[in-house]
């Protein structure tokens, strides 16, 4: 099983009561097998252009854990969703921690510690 991210633009006029299509989404994950490991709800945003003539959607990520023989079908089911005006299904890669200040406060120590060096030579 690998990790899937799952980006679904609902249609706006869902907003009122999004139980529903979300059941029906999550519904769809597990008709084919997947596990949703995090849900992460944006809201309704506007659309850089639009879709099926809407220019608001209510914003939807999931990850899930799916086989990869059946991405395909879970595909075919969104697609088929007359609910969702847009999804892209991407394989997930968690995101990198920031470490640059731990980077930061180790560059500052080897440059005081070679000006020492230098300082006194």
């Amino acid at each position: 099983m690998k990790q899937y991210e799952v980006a679904v633009l609902l249609h706006p006029d869902l907003e009122i009561d999004l139980k529903p299509p979300l059941e029906r989404l999550e519904g769809a994950f597990k008709q084919v097998g997947a596990k949703v490991v995090k849900k992460d709800e944006w809201g309704k945003r506007k659309l850089a252009y639009p879709i099926k003539s809407q220019t608001f959607a209510v914003y939807y990520f999931f990850v899930i854990d799916l086989d990869p023989v059946k991405a395909e079908e879970l595909e075919q089911a969104l697609r088929l969703n007359d609910e969702v005006l847009r999804h892209m299904v991407v394989l997930y890669e968690a995101p990198i921690e920031d470490d640059s200040e731990e980077d930061t406060s180790k560059d500052k120590e080897e440059k005081q510690e070679s000006k020492e060096e230098k300082d006194g030579s």
